[in-house]
């Protein structure tokens, strides 16, 4: 289970029905039911899937709502399983975590080989999203965050300076990773959740110097950080003024341009449908590709027409056959690539990205289509959920409903999404749980999260800390509980580090309801 997460779905359902067998074969029952007794965070757990399982009742959608069922089928059997069990052992607990860490790794390296070329899939990859030939991009981001706070322990536990090696290049690659593979989310998840974990630690076990040093640390990464936003929001919004009464209405060989002044559509502060000379770019581009300007598209699937505007606004550019001529033969594979911005090769992946955002964002809101936009079609979703949630804020529309209930507000409201993408959840958890079981569920699945750690004294783990500061920053971008490996992944870290951590890491308070249940058989 703990490789399958992040290689793939098809060993996910054959490891959790080998636990559940095994849980039952081991017997041991009074020990397994005074267990369950004394971890009442067990069954405040396994509520979070009665309810989904009670809301089939009035799901609009009855075999979606059985299928959403069985995806979250872990969130009642790896709590009551792992729960109910002894605590494991240091010599299998450390090596669990290991092979964790060695499959993301693995998934990791095949992405980048992909992304590169070196793997070649059925259908060529145009969007780095699609690289990830395993589990969702934005699942194993969170994966390989999850992986960098697990490799700092080792760091600071192991004394062996050959592992220390190991875990700083692994820690290397991930975050390399992350930035090649442009997740902002990831990066923002191991910025804010790494300040707030290492800080906690460091206050936590009174160690002021080390706070301090982590506090310099992370005040010179915002600033940073800081620096990259504010660069990226320049280059986008520096816009150039335009002159109303010196605007030229001919090209140097004397054909007309179409000027659409204050057209929202800009790059690099340039706008882009000033001094568009159609003509001129149909004849000179035809020249120079073998993609026709006229109905042609990229290898994005977008208009090569609008890419191309997109460029030459990028670089100031006017669009006639003058500024056409002056691009080089790579410049015009940029362009045919899907490049939209002469800049982009100048920018690192993560400057890019932030980039991309703001373009997204700014266009948006001037009433562009957000089809295809990864940041702007979650704001559409979101508004989406949010008005399903106010047409039923007490029971929500049922299990499995999410798709049929967007699509009802689509038809009502009507909305800016193109048909290929209306199939899109909410993208957020909280508003995924509150579409379902309505603000009484989001209540009780906030109430869920914070109980079952505070139960059991886990709010001074590292482990457990690293693995809710992932997965709880991840909610407010991702309904990972919507999808079988999402759900696995919770279900499994969630049990494991509340009840399977060896002895010697659990408090006095847990290895005494162990010692008293030994004693009691």
């Amino acid at each position: 289970m703990a490789a399958a997460m992040s290689l793939g779905k098809f060993f996910i359902g054959g490891s959790l029905f080998l636990i559940g067998i095994n849980w039952v074969a081991e017997g041991n029952f009074p020990t397994k039911w005074r267990l369950l007794r004394a971890r009442k965070s067990i069954l405040v757990l396994i509520l979070l899937f009665i309810l989904h399982l009670i809301a089939v009742a009035w799901a609009a959608d009855k075999a979606n709502a059985w299928h959403d069922v069985k995806i979250k089928l872990p969130l009642l059997i790896i709590p009551l399983v792992i729960g109910t069990s002894d605590p494991l052992e240091k010599k299998f607990f450390e090596p669990l975590i290991f092979v964790f860490i060695l499959s993301v790794f693995t998934s990791s390296l095949i992405t980048i080989l992909v992304a590169y070329g070196y793997v070649h899939p059925t259908n060529p990859v145009n969007d780095l999203r699609d690289c990830s030939l395993f589990v969702p991009l934005m699942r194993l981001a969170l994966m390989v965050v999850f992986s960098i706070f697990l490799l700092v322990r080792w760091t600071v536990r192991m004394k062996n300076i050959f592992i220390r090696s190991g875990c700083l290049l692994f820690m290397l690659w991930f975050m390399w990773f992350l930035q090649r593979m442009q997740s902002l989310t990831g990066m923002v998840i191991l910025a804010l959740g790494g300040a707030i974990l290492l800080l906690s630690m460091a206050f936590i076990y009174r160690r002021k110097k080390l706070a301090f040093v982590l506090l310099l640390i992370y005040l010179g990464a915002s600033i940073s950080g800081i620096w990259i936003l504010r660069k990226a929001y320049n280059d986008l919004f520096a816009v150039v003024p335009v002159d109303v009464k010196k605007v030229d209405s001919l090209t140097a060989h004397g054909n007309p341009y179409t000027n659409k002044i204050n057209y929202p559509m800009i790059e690099n502060g340039n706008q882009v449908m000033m001094y568009v000379c159609w003509g001129e770019l149909d004849s000179a581009w035809n020249r120079k590709s073998k993609i026709v300007l006229n109905g042609g598209t990229d290898k994005n699937g977008n208009s090569v027409s609008i890419t191309l505007l997109r460029y030459l606004a990028s670089k100031g550019l006017r669009k006639d056959a003058d500024a056409l001529a002056t691009l080089s033969e790579n410049e015009i594979h940029e362009i045919e690539n899907g490049v939209t911005n002469a800049k982009d090769k100048e920018r690192s992946p993560l400057e890019k990205r932030i980039y991309q955002v703001f373009w997204e964002y700014y266009h948006y809101m001037n009433g562009a289509n957000p089809s295809g936009n990864s940041f702007t079609m979650r704001l559409e979703l979101a508004q989406t959920a949010w008005s399903c949630i106010k047409d039923h804020p007490f029971a929500g529309t049922g299990t499995g409903s999410q798709e049929k209930a967007f699509g009802k507000k689509y038809s009502e409201e009507g909305t800016k999404l193109g048909k290929e993408w209306q199939w899109l959840h909410s993208h957020d958890q909280f508003l995924a749980i509150g579409v379902t079981l309505g603000i009484p569920g989001i209540i009780f699945f906030l109430f869920m999260l914070f109980y079952a750690p505070w139960s059991m004294k886990r709010w001074r783990s590292y482990l457990y800390l690293a693995f809710f500061l992932v997965f709880f920053l991840s909610m407010f971008d991702d309904d990972t509980l919507e999808t079988e490996q999402g759900v696995n992944f919770f279900a499994f870290f969630n049990a494991l580090l509340l009840y399977a951590m060896p002895r010697k890491s659990a408090l006095n308070t847990e290895m005494k309801i162990m010692d008293e249940i030994k004693t009691e058989n």
